[in-house]
């Protein structure tokens, strides 16, 4: 993923990112068969932090404590602001060194990096609970 192992702190989040990768994207998805990225993070948090999440990346952001990019840990949510009608429109779980996991409509479950030009363009906020 682009992370050192020795900067890896929980390796079960590792471990699960990785059982999903390549899962597609499927809007309202909750399963292996097709996932979006509110129901990939509420996966990764309910089975790693056991925190419930629910609704949208709309919904979410709205329940978390603001976390500054700079600031961001292994595990906290980062969010997009890609549809300017929400104030979040597409969330991903942050794995350290600004690599994230999230469900893309594109490509389905994957590891994206905060440096690169879309997401650096729609970032809006990281959180935790």
């Amino acid at each position: 993923f682009g992370i050192q192992p020795e900067q890896i702190l929980n390796t079960r989040l590792y471990q699960l990112v990785e059982d999903w990768i390549g899962t597609p994207y499927k809007y309202a998805g909750k399963t292996a068969a097709g996932i979006d990225c509110s129901s990939f993070a509420g996966v990764i948090y309910k089975q790693i932090y056991s925190i419930a999440l629910s609704g949208g990346s709309n919904d979410i952001v709205k329940k978390v404590k603001r976390v500054d990019k700079k600031d961001l840990q292994e595990g906290d949510l980062v969010f997009f602001r890609i549809n300017r009608r929400y104030s979040a429109s597409h969330v991903g779980v942050y794995l350290g060194n600004d690599k994230f996991a999230h469900a893309s409509v594109q490509s389905g479950v994957i590891v994206s990096d905060l440096k690169e030009p879309y997401y650096q363009k729609y970032f809006t906020q990281g959180g935790k609970f």
